[in-house]
């Protein structure tokens, strides 16, 4: 063995550790509870039906989808998986746009809420898919979602 590989010397330093995989983890825990807490306010807020519940509901699916956004950045990648429930999602909003382009609704008004809202769910419904792909999430996920269920079913008896 050579000196320089008993003593270390000539090998390269152990590269610096960056801050940015923490930070992504740390987003990451914070979209999954974002989520739940986006799922947990429809009920809460009666069905979400009301103006003010619909507009709320909406910026939920946008925080927690630029929430998503930040965290792929910060990874330095984009790992995106697929679910076959992705074509005709956007077979709708396909066929919701192309009624709008060719003025095909009697009350555009309602087709335009009905797009939002639509576009809010499936916001809503591909985080969930990309939040849904390991263990631990799928663990936080689903205690979460099944403590409000027994939560809210038991003070609605």
């Amino acid at each position: 063995m050579s000196t320089a590989q008993s003593t270390g010397l000539g090998t390269s330093p152990a590269p610096s550790r960056s801050r940015w995989p923490d930070i992504a983890q740390w987003v990451h825990q914070v979209r999954v509870v974002a989520l739940c807490a986006a799922l947990m306010f429809g009920p809460l807020a009666f069905g979400a039906v009301e103006a003010w519940s619909v507009f709320v509901l909406e910026c939920a699916a946008a925080l927690v989808f630029l929430l998503w956004v930040c965290e792929q950045l910060l990874q330095g990648r984009i790992d995106a998986g697929y679910s076959p429930l992705f074509l005709p999602l956007a077979g709708f909003g396909i066929w919701a746009a192309l009624e709008l382009a060719l003025h095909v609704p009697l009350y555009r008004y309602a087709t335009v809420t009905a797009l939002e809202i639509g576009v809010a769910y499936g916001l809503l419904f591909f985080v969930a898919v990309q939040s849904c792909r390991s263990r631990e999430d799928l663990r936080l996920i689903g205690t979460l979602l099944v403590s409000f269920g027994f939560l809210l079913a038991l003070f609605s008896i």
